[in-house]
């Protein structure tokens, strides 16, 4: 079949130049287009893996049209309807398979199970199909020391909260669907915990930091957090401390979410009250009022003799915004050293003819 001749022949090449440039020889294979939207929509979830897809099961036979079974559109529609990983699923996807010739059936199997992998991200491929593919990102915060001028001159009201020194995770829960991901996009598995705590909240998109329930200081708490986590199979003994929630996972996605942060942060304080969820925490609220340097100063201080990494100003009025910005901000303790300039270089591109950067000796170290 042409397209998958098209995906072969992409994985074949290392250079992303040259990746693209096929990508847009193709743009009009609408089918092609279908797969990649099918395979690299991180919103959402077919419940097949690949142990899944290779289960052990009685063969049965299905009824279709011609034209649904030579196409892998109707196993997409399929699956957009039944996602969630039952025998019978599996049964279908399994027969739907024994179409193909033994020579496309793992490439099949690799787009079914959104497992494709061609060297390329949703914003390569954005690039040919603009806006094809939903990119995840989530709430990032600018530094603090950066806006203090407007926040002395607007003094809006803030909430501030406990940095946290963890691992990020975005849990999207949808029915029974959970989809727990890094700030990144990697998919997070095996906080079997936290999964079934889940199960018992509403729906919507829940955003926080993983921390090991351990007492220890931060920077090696953080290390082991991430050792933990990274690793295969099933994590037991992580704690998902919450600091926001947006109700809505459609207006999480389209970006249209414009809900206060008080009032998200008020909402799931109270759910997560009334819901005993032991491995699944609230960040709770250290300050709430209008912009006062004294009293971030006072929280800072007692973080960093707490060993703690610092705290987080939140601008109360302002929506969930899936990108960087101004409405929250951190706030660490910043350290000054003085250091010999050696050299210096040129910069490139549109910085040509303008300086690109210095070289500084650190310890001996350029």
């Amino acid at each position: 079949i042409n397209q998958y001749k098209i995906i072969k022949k992409i994985r074949e090449t290392s250079s992303s130049k040259e990746k693209q440039g096929i990508l847009e020889s193709n743009k009009n294979d609408e089918l092609l287009k279908k797969i990649l939207e099918f395979v690299y929509n991180p919103y959402f979830k077919t419940g097949l893996s690949s142990k899944k897809i290779n289960k052990k099961l009685p063969q049965t036979e299905y009824r279709l049209l011609l034209d649904q079974a030579n196409s892998i559109t109707y196993i997409f529609k399929y699956l957009k309807e039944h996602n969630t990983g039952t025998d019978q699923d599996i049964s279908q996807v399994q027969w739907y398979i024994r179409n193909y010739s033994e020579g496309e059936t793992d490439l099949v199997k690799e787009i079914l199970t959104q497992t494709l992998k061609i060297g390329m991200t949703a914003k390569s491929i954005n690039k040919v199909w603009k806006d094809l593919i939903p990119e995840f990102d989530v709430m990032l915060a600018e530094k603090y020391w950066e806006k203090i001028d407007k926040l002395e001159q607007d003094k809006p009201e803030i909430i501030i909260t406990q940095k946290l020194d963890g691992m990020r995770m975005a849990c999207i829960k949808n029915g029974n669907i959970l989809d727990m991901r890094s700030r990144n996009g990697q998919q997070i598995t095996g906080l079997i915990e936290i999964e079934e705590e889940m199960r018992k909240l509403p729906d919507g998109v829940y955003d926080g930091e993983l921390l090991l329930n351990l007492s220890l200081p931060s920077k090696e708490l953080f290390t082991k957090t991430l050792s933990t986590v990274r690793a295969d199979g099933i994590k037991t003994g992580v704690i998902f401390n919450v600091f926001d929630y947006v109700s809505s996972v459609d207006g999480f996605i389209a970006g249209t979410f414009n809900e206060s942060c008080k009032k998200r942060k008020m909402n799931l304080g109270n759910m997560l009250k009334e819901i005993h969820c032991p491995h699944i925490s609230f960040v709770p609220v250290q300050y709430q009022g209008h912009y006062d340097s004294k009293i971030v100063d006072d929280l800072l201080k007692n973080a960093i003799s707490l060993d703690q990494e610092g705290i987080m100003i939140n601008i109360a009025d302002a929506p969930y915004s899936k990108k960087r910005t101004a409405d929250i901000l951190k706030v660490k303790q910043m350290y000054t050293m003085d250091l010999k300039v050696t050299g210096v270089f040129e910069g490139k591109g549109k910085y040509k003819n303008c300086l690109g950067g210095v070289y500084v000796d650190y310890k001996g170290n350029s």
